[in-house]
């Protein structure tokens, strides 16, 4: 590979002419030799015979022109070439640059974030934003459920029109029935001392008397109407207590 000016055999009739052509053709040598394309004899590139000359070179050489031109210096053949008072990012390229994250605007690794180094992908918890507490995880399920647990230990349980089953009933007066069922927690207790509200639902005629036999995983309902003709009521629930 290596470049040249075509046609590389032209006769030029103006010997100023041919002094310009036979310039531009050292340019163009010199480039060539510059980037290891050609190999320049000493004789020739100090303006020596041009017996010492090359076949190659000799093959782009002009007859009749002026054998006192030199191949152009490497500042002439790279006058093209970056200065060295360019600067990237600042930093002037006088010398071999080993550029920064700071040089290009970047984070370094030291840098922290509630405490964590950059070092690694962070996951950030609520204690890390300062927080006393917050919901650990939550849910819910098909039955109506949905709890909330909370880091610190607490544990809130709602329910919505939840099915109860009730058992036989028994007559409390003579307009008045009585009959309990139970519910189901979709979270286990730690302990059965959990505070536990019910309310029917819906345009039932049922009340709910009160909660008993609460244990870490449910409690008893009891519900009270004027007759004794449903096998079931649906309430709402909800359920605070601790899961840890």
């Amino acid at each position: 590979m290596s470049f040249r000016l075509d046609p590389p055999h032209v006769y030029v009739a103006d010997e100023g002419l041919r002094d310009v052509y036979a310039y531009l053709t050292r340019i163009v040598n010199g480039i060539n030799y510059a980037f290891g394309f050609l190999d320049v004899p000493a004789a020739t590139a100090a303006g020596g015979s041009a017996a010492a000359e090359s076949a190659e070179n000799k093959a782009i050489r002009i007859s009749g022109a002026s054998t006192n031109l030199q191949y152009p210096s490497a500042k002439a053949v790279f006058d093209f070439a970056v200065p060295q008072t360019r600067t990237i990012n600042g930093l002037p390229l006088t010398e071999d640059l080993t550029l920064t994250a700071e040089d290009l605007g970047a984070v370094p690794e030291t840098r922290k974030i509630n405490g964590h180094a950059l070092g690694e992908d962070l996951t950030l918890t609520p204690e890390d934003l300062g927080a006393d507490d917050y919901v650990e995880k939550a849910g819910s399920d098909n039955a109506g459920w949905r709890w909330r647990k909370w880091h610190g230990g607490a544990v809130e349980m709602i329910a919505a029109a939840v099915p109860v089953s009730l058992g036989a009933w028994s007559s409390v007066t003579n307009d008045l029935y009585a009959a309990s069922g139970n519910i189901s927690y979709p979270v286990t207790l730690a302990a059965a001392d959990a505070a536990v509200q019910v309310t029917a639902a819906g345009t039932t005629q049922a009340v709910v008397y009160g909660v008993s036999g609460k244990t870490t995983s449910g409690a008893a309902v009891t519900v009270l109407r004027p007759d004794n003709t449903e096998t079931g009521i649906a309430v709402d629930v909800y359920v605070c207590g601790r899961w840890k």
